[in-house]
């Protein structure tokens, strides 16, 4: 009895402690079955083949067994794949598919092209039916505003965490196992990492919110103090429940307290004929309205269902003036039913006038344009708007809106919102970092590149940057990685919204790779030049790699649908040249560039706190001047402690109204140590809560003055000002627009890029007149000035190397290059758009050495050497 005793005790002892070891770590529990989690090859791979090149250069894909010959032909050295979408053998077990990635593999092998295999830790895609499900049950998925949960699992979900731990493993553990010869040289950490568009309501986020805010501020009192709240324990403490409205791939998004307005007059536009141009236009002023919250709309009906909006933002300034708003549209697709909609989405008052719609070569009106007329409705889709009729001085009829003003929840609402917003872009940036640990302690032989989505906002959408992607935040908060992967974008051509980013980035001292490279506003229909321009700009801003995004199926981003295959080839040689080019030099920079971003919020006037118009233009200003700034936000400002700004002999600062007060300090401390800022519109009156500030770069007299600009001592350095919103009139007219079915609409300038207004020209020369106070020629520059032409400069040693980028839809002639500096070399080596290498002699110049450059297309680079 006692032997029999003991053995029974043995198993006992024995199952208990396997059970207790499988439940304290999940890396014992999910190895418990190896070959199971982690399955042997069905078929032996190939020899792999000679690596065609150890660039990051080439093109996203979706995996499919058709088309992939196509990658053998461009040329390109690498590819990113998104392969494995969480698919599944077993969803119980959470037994991976990797059945496309072995084909995969031989493929890579059998051709020599490198991989970059995307491992899915986002939150974005987690909305796979079965694994939503799952987070579901547990009530641990995001959670909406008004309480109904998402279809995606929430970022503080204890079982989101656990099955993407267990997905890396799995992932990087079938890697290591039969990807023997490396030719997986990354791995991506997520796909399109941003927010899937909405902020995280729910509970296990509260609990999260609480923690962070105590972490931040101390205690309850100071919260109080902040938001103007009378909290009387932790537990009360809420976020402002902000909605999101409109329609992303339609019209502008923006955010709204649940007393949200929208209020329209409408009226149907017949005789409209497939095919043919149209004119839209009508007449606009304002009174305490939200910046581009006013908009002249057509929608589009078919079968019931609204298949279009087209959408003309009132952007400029109209308060207490006319803005005359026009579109030339051409009616493309079929529809049963158009409405012209003069709307209002903010609290303030419009009047409309002059309203029309006139077939093309016609001064005929297809819509009434007196609002006493029937046809006209008073649409109201929210809040409790006034509509009526007024007159002008001449008795003309107007259309007239007036809503409400917005209850807020708390007092200083616009600080409730800013702690919530970086709350959430921090903690999710932090849990990626983590992810990115996790993959490199897995599998420490390869690299490790972030995936950042959605970065278009960080140009001139803050709207856009607040609903789902801060770069800044997120690059101050995701330090473990070996590459920053960054999806890239261009509007129409517009390399701006890329290479800005890319500034930020540039100064983390990471590699920086663009994952997804495209045009969103046309997809591959921007053609060869605007899109072989977006590589090689973001090249001369920094970045080391890329991959275009290639989405076979869908024709908007399918290059091989639509390209010539000679085309493609030549855009992914051109990068590589340059790559090359600059490989092993450092950008020569004095200047850097604040982005004075702020969460948008209804409760602040305007909506926004600062002009992200005169933000976007004044940064195209500023590269135009021959800058490759360093670029900083007011949370860069604010959060990090270990800044150098001494090292500048410049900062540009666009209108800045708001500002944290860290930041200010920070500046004040730069210019009064000897720096120079240069600053365009208002300057700093407001923190980031609302609340006016006790010090101020600029006294409100000063600011008053009516001079172009004025230049003010600031301690050992100077302010160079002007009250004018610089950045803003050198934009002119824009509108946010897309042309492509499957793209976000952004804003671009009405006019084309090859023309330049009188004011627009004052604009650009009042701010070189501006610079030449601060003696910051470039070793290599342009002279003539060439509103058209952007470059940067690059040196190693006793060489200095210049790209210029053509912004024009024509090829460039007659430019020239000036060189300064000692014991010059009396020639220059030139390569018109990597095609024509040759040597230029110097002509003598005052100011130095004289290159001109032959003509080219899209780039020129320029190499000068000095003697040793």
């Amino acid at each position: 009895m006692r032997f029999l005793f003991f053995i029974f005790f043995f198993i006992f002892f024995c199952s208990t402690s396997f059970s207790q070891e499988k439940s304290s770590g999940e890396k014992e529990r999910n190895v418990s079955d190896l070959e199971d989690r982690i399955p042997r090859l069905s078929t032996e791979l190939p020899k792999p083949v000679k690596r065609k090149g150890d660039l990051r250069l080439g093109f996203v894909a979706h995996w499919s067994p058709r088309g992939l010959e196509r990658y053998e032909e461009n040329g390109a050295p690498s590819m990113l794949m998104n392969l494995l979408s969480w698919g599944m053998r077993d969803r119980e077990k959470q037994l991976v598919d990797f059945s496309n990635a072995e084909k995969w593999l031989a493929y890579l092998y059998r051709t020599g092209i490198q991989g970059a295999l995307i491992i899915d830790t986002s939150v974005h895609h987690t909305s796979i039916p079965w694994r939503s499900e799952i987070t579901r049950k547990l009530g641990e998925n995001l959670v909406f505003q008004n309480g109904q949960p998402s279809e995606f699992s929430s970022p503080y979900s204890p079982m989101y965490r656990k099955m993407i731990r267990q997905y890396i493993e799995d992932v990087t553990g079938w890697v290591k196992k039969h990807d023997t010869a490396h030719i997986v040289r990354t791995y991506v950490n997520g796909a399109e990492v941003f927010w899937p568009g909405i902020l995280d309501y729910g509970n296990l986020a509260r609990i999260e919110f609480r923690k962070w805010l105590q972490k931040e501020y101390g205690n309850l009192k100071k919260i109080n103090e902040r938001w103007g709240a009378d909290f009387k324990k932790w537990a009360d403490v809420n976020p402002v429940p902000f909605y999101r409205f409109g329609r992303l791939d339609l019209a502008p998004t923006g955010f709204f307290y649940e007393n949200w307005m929208d209020a329209s007059w409408s009226t149907p536009i017949p005789n409209l004929l497939q095919g043919k141009k149209y004119k839209i236009m009508a007449d606009v002023k304002t009174r305490g309205i939200h910046d581009d919250r006013v908009q002249l709309e057509i929608a589009w009906e078919l079968k019931g269902e609204l298949r279009k909006i087209e959408v003309l933002e009132c952007v400029g300034d109209t308060r207490e003036k006319w803005l005359h708003l026009e579109k030339t549209i051409q009616v493309s697709e079929p529809f049963d039913k158009a409405v012209l909609l003069l709307t209002q989405e903010s609290s303030g008052e419009t009047l409309w006038k002059n309203p029309g719609v006139f077939p093309e070569n016609e001064n005929r009106n297809l819509i009434p344009d007196n609002p006493e007329d029937k046809r006209w409705k008073r649409s109201r889709w929210n809040g409790n708007p006034i509509f009526d009729i007024s007159e002008d001085e001449n008795k003309n009829k107007l259309f007239f809106i007036k809503c409400p003003p917005h209850k807020q929840i708390y007092k200083y609402d616009s600080a409730a919102w800013y702690d919530f917003v970086t709350f959430c872009m921090e903690t999710y940036a932090q849990q990626m970092n983590d992810w990115a640990k996790n993959i490199k302690a897995c599998d420490p032989s390869r690299e490790v590149m972030h995936y950042l989505g959605f970065t278009l906002g960080m140009l001139g959408q803050w709207d856009d940057a607040t609903l789902t992607q801060r770069a800044d935040i997120f690059l101050s908060n995701a330090p473990d990685v070996d590459v920053n992967g960054i999806q890239l974008c261009a509007a129409n051509g517009d390399f701006h919204y890329a290479t800005i980013v890319l500034d930020l980035a540039r100064k983390y001292n990471k590699p920086m790779v663009a994952t997804d490279l495209q045009d969103f506003t046309h997809g591959v229909y921007a053609g060869f030049n605007k899109l072989n321009r977006l590589g090689l700009a973001c090249i001369a801003h920094g970045m080391d790699g890329m991959y275009y995004y290639d989405w076979l199926g869908t024709k908007d981003y399918d290059w091989y649908e639509n390209w010539e295959m000679e085309d493609t080839r030549r855009m992914i040689e051109n990068s590589e040249k340059a790559i090359r080019f600059l490989e092993g030099f450092e950008p020569q920079n004095d200047a850097a560039y604040i982005i004075p971003i702020l969460p948008y919020c209804e409760a602040d006037p305007g909506g926004r706190k600062n002009d992200m118009l005169d933000s976007m233009g004044f940064y195209k200003i500023v590269c135009k001047l021959g800058f490759c700034p360093d670029v900083y936000t007011l949370y860069e400002l604010t959060t990090h402690k270990d800044l150098n700004l001494q090292k500048y002999k410049a900062i540009f600062i666009p209108d800045c109204f708001y500002i944290n007060p860290e930041a200010l300090e920070a500046l004040t401390d730069y210019v009064q140590s000897g720096g120079n800022l240069v600053m365009s519109g208002r300057a700093p009156r407001y923190d980031e809560t609302g609340r006016e500030l006790k010090e101020r770069l600029i006294s409100p007299d000063i600011e008053a003055s009516d001079q172009d600009y004025l230049r003010i001592g600031k301690g050992k350095g100077k302010i160079l000002f002007t009250a004018k919103p610089a950045g803003r009139e050198f934009l002119g007219p824009v509108r946010r627009y897309r042309v492509a079915g499957n793209t976000p609409p952004l804003f671009q300038r009405e006019r084309d890029n090859d023309s330049l207004t009188s004011g627009e020209s004052e604009t650009i020369n009042l701010m070189r007149d501006i610079v030449k106070n601060l003696d910051m020629k470039p070793t290599l520059y342009l002279e003539p000035f060439n509103p058209y032409m952007e470059y940067a400069v690059y040196k190693k040693g006793n060489q200095y190397r210049a790209m210029l980028i053509n912004t024009s839809s024509g090829s460039q002639r007659g430019v020239s290059i000036i060189c300064t500096g000692r014991a010059l070399s009396k020639e220059a080596e030139v390569l018109a758009d990597f095609e024509s290498a040759q040597t230029v002699l110097y002509e003598s110049q005052r100011e130095g050495k004289k290159f001109l450059l032959p003509p080219f297309t899209d780039c020129c680079t320029v190499i000068v050497r000095f003697k040793e």
